[in-house]
């Protein structure tokens, strides 16, 4: 479905003019769409100064702003004042930094060096008191570093694995604000990273500014694509030094379904990215060119690639194969032959499993079950089986999430989900772990870990903040918890 925002408007600007101001000030267009976002190579020449420059305007800006500051001085820059530089100085301070989503008005004053009329300083005042910002802020931060768990400082997985699985978490996550974008009742948290990670309804600017956040806290260098002729803004992502579009708004299927991911626009080449009419317009920044991913592992994937460990798994669409990619190694771990009935009694093209973990297992869906996928055994179970009844008798399972030892699971009778799809037929099933002797801290694993957990709960420690099975803990199986079991566990072990 084509997405888009129906205008980026930006706050006019607050008039201030302190005793150092030149020959006054003019007021900026109450409303500006600004298609020069771009590189921080574009930015600095559009700014006249250099990119070094470039970095430390940033710094100097998004400091004052994070701190509740009311003015900063940017003089000592020397950015020439003119219109365009305006246009790009409100450009930078209201979208450039996803955590700035407090901006109220924006003043500006200026001055003269030698015969150039340069900016002064730049004065701020806030949507929010200062602890109501701070609060909304740490919110906001919590759920990213959710998402980050597992990428965030992992050597063992490539700029490549890393960028994938923060697009498909921040997908999952995010639910495109279909209604209120075409009945025109969009609030501004729909435009901003607080929008993408709390409100979880938003518009392509909050997917670009979240994703934009996410790559930056992994080191992955990147900028914002815009057009105004599409209404619509992404994610340009260097890998290796190349250019590349990524665009999560249009791989965010709508309607939602829970696990599912379209893989379209991710690391594309401009021409691969124009190749629908999605994105036909001439005014955005065309520069990627490399091909290198145009027809990547993850091409035709709709389900999330879900990491557990360093390795990620998914299921191949038109395959139906399961799959573990770990480091540069694609292993198929089995293929699944089931297909979805269409209520005519024909089947739906492809395989619809998706894929989710909690931790410790992976499961995939097939269409009127789940099943568990043993990592460290390598073999499968059934875990929930779907029985509809009645009306729904042809509907199956298209969407499947583990989180806090619960299933949600989608149901419908077609893939193609309606606006109220979720809504009506989404539920959720508790389930359990197998038990496993002696794996007291559930890792899958009977180890020397265990033998210490083990003892300081038979000591009476307080280990509440920690995991501890107790189920498993009962190693010789009498009924207690004790030193027997520490002894029984200690043999198992030694084998």
């Amino acid at each position: 479905m084509f997405k888009r925002i129906i205008s980026l408007l930006l706050v006019v600007l607050m008039l201030s003019v302190p005793v150092a101001a030149a020959d006054g000030i003019e007021m900026l267009p109450e409303e500006e769409f600004f298609d020069d976002a771009g590189s921080a190579e574009t930015l600095s020449e559009g700014l006249g100064i250099t990119e070094e420059q470039y970095e430390t305007l940033k710094t100097i800006v998004y400091t004052a702003t994070r701190n509740y500051e009311s003015s900063c001085n940017i003089s000592s820059l020397s950015i020439p004042y003119n219109d365009t530089t305006s246009s790009a100085i409100n450009l930078i301070v209201r979208k450039g930094d996803p955590l700035t989503f407090h901006i109220d008005q924006i003043g500006l004053s200026r001055t003269w060096h030698g015969s150039t009329l340069v900016f002064e300083k730049l004065y701020f005042t806030y949507k929010y008191t200062r602890d109501v910002y701070e609060s909304m802020k740490s919110e906001m931060i919590a759920v990213a570093d959710e998402m980050l768990e597992g990428v965030e400082g992992n050597d063992a997985l490539s700029d490549v694995q890393k960028a994938l699985v923060l697009h498909d978490r921040l997908a999952l996550h995010c639910e495109y604000d279909v209604e209120n974008l075409e009945a025109g009742t969009t609030t501004a948290d729909d435009y901003t990273m607080y929008g993408a990670m709390i409100v979880k309804k938003c518009v392509c600017e909050a997917y670009t500014k979240a994703y934009s956040y996410l790559l930056d806290r992994v080191g992955i260098d990147n900028y914002y694509c815009e057009s105004y002729q599409l209404g619509h803004i992404w994610n340009i992502v260097y890998i290796d030094g190349e250019k590349y579009h990524v665009d999560v708004t249009w791989d965010d299927t709508i309607y939602d379904v829970t696990g599912r991911v379209a893989h379209d626009y991710f690391l594309c080449s401009t021409n691969k990215l124009i190749s629908d009419e999605l994105h036909e317009a001439d005014d955005f920044d065309t520069t990627p060119d490399s091909t290198l991913y145009d027809d990547g592992l993850w091409s035709g994937v709709r389900t999330a690639f879900t990491l557990l460990g360093n390795s990620m798994y998914y299921v191949e669409k038109s395959t139906g194969n399961f799959n573990k990619w770990s480091g540069d190694d694609v292993t198929t771990l089995s293929t699944i032959t089931a297909r979805w009935r269409a209520s005519n009694g024909w089947y739906y093209a492809g395989c619809f499993s998706c894929v989710t973990a909690d931790g410790k297992y992976v499961y995939y869906s097939l269409p009127r079950s789940i099943v568990r996928y043993d990592v460290k055994t390598g073999t499968t179970s059934v875990v929930y089986e779907y029985a509809p009844t009645g009306d729904m008798s042809d509907f199956y399972i298209y969407g499947i999430k583990a989180e806090d030892m619960t299933f949600t699971v989608d149901v419908f009778n077609s893939p193609l989900f309606e606006a109220t799809t979720k809504a009506d037929y989404e539920f959720t099933v508790p389930y359990t772990h197998p038990t496993m002797r002696g794996d007291v801290n559930g890792d899958n694993a009977t180890d020397s870990k265990d033998v210490s957990l083990l003892k300081k709960y038979v000591a009476g420690a307080n280990i509440s903040g920690l995991a501890f099975f107790i189920s498993n803990a009962d190693v010789n199986r009498d009924g207690s918890v004790d030193m027997q079991d520490v002894k029984a566990l200690k043999r198992i072990i030694a084998g």
